[in-house]
């Protein structure tokens, strides 16, 4: 669907959802899935590469900020397919952070960090926060034109 556009009540959106622990080891699954929704709905490699990238990343802030790592608490990665569009949204019980804060935050240790949202918004053709009742993080990418004309 595009913006502006609604659903009738006879219209499904095909949508595949996880719902995982706090736990980074669990990223693996969020890659593969990302990778096969995209394939399945016909984005070129480069497109499954930048989705598939952008939903680890938010998945990793959700569960180290949003989840603080504890497998207690938990992370839902909803993917709707859309025509020639992927909607996902990432949501974790985290409070939320400043989405325009630096980019990269030098830590004690050194290590740049923080680098995330800006790989996610370089990837991705939009990116939408919200941060009420915890917080959430939606990706939108739309299928290029050789993808749309090849089906692939």
């Amino acid at each position: 669907m595009m913006s502006g556009e609604s659903l009738n009540e006879n219209q499904c959106v095909p949508c595949i959802k996880l719902i995982l622990p706090g736990n980074l080891g669990f990223l693996r699954v969020v890659d593969r899935v990302s990778d096969s929704v995209a394939e399945y709905m016909g984005f070129d490699e480069e497109e499954r590469n930048a989705i598939a990238i952008s939903v680890v990343e938010a998945g990793t802030n959700a569960i180290q900020h949003g989840c603080d790592c504890d497998e207690t608490r938990c992370v839902t990665i909803s993917f709707y397919m859309e025509g020639e569009r992927i909607r996902i949204t990432v949501e974790d019980p985290g409070s939320g952070f400043d989405p325009d804060a630096k980019d990269c935050v030098l830590e004690e240790t050194g290590v740049c960090r923080g680098r995330g949202l800006a790989i996610m918004k370089a990837m991705m053709d939009e990116v939408l926060f919200h941060f009420q009742g915890g917080t959430s993080i939606t990706l939108l990418k739309r299928k290029s034109v050789a993808s749309q004309n090849t089906g692939t």
